[in-house]
């Protein structure tokens, strides 16, 4: 097998894109607590975006030409959403009743552990 050098070059500068891009999420480290506290949110919803919007352009035509219906793809990935969505708000609601008093809660999706002795 022979590869030739743009398809290696390729392979590499995109591996090396890649890391860089996951590194950049260290910029949080340079933000004070409560802008961060005001940004995160946002961060959140532009990362569903972003997951939600690959699977929808990438992998939900490629599964519709393996099934060969359009409609079971659909109903899957839509059944999917709703357990996801029912399993997360019943974990939710098990952790609310039976949380201990040494995690608070400091917003929807972040949880602080009190390290006090």
């Amino acid at each position: 097998m022979n590869l030739s050098f743009e398809v290696v070059a390729g392979a590499i500068g995109a591996s090396f894109l890649v890391s860089i891009t996951s590194l950049s999420g260290l910029f949080a480290l340079w933000i004070e607590p409560e802008r961060l506290k005001r940004i995160i949110p946002y961060l959140l919803a532009l990362a569903l975006g972003v997951l939600l919007g690959d699977t929808f352009i990438h992998q939900i035509p490629d599964a519709v030409q393996r099934q060969g219906s359009i409609s079971t793809v659909c109903l899957t990935v839509l059944l999917g959403m709703l357990l996801f969505f029912f399993w997360k708000n019943s974990i939710t609601s098990l952790c609310d009743r039976f949380i201990t008093p040494s995690i608070q809660a400091i917003d929807d999706t972040v949880l602080r552990a009190d390290t006090r002795a």
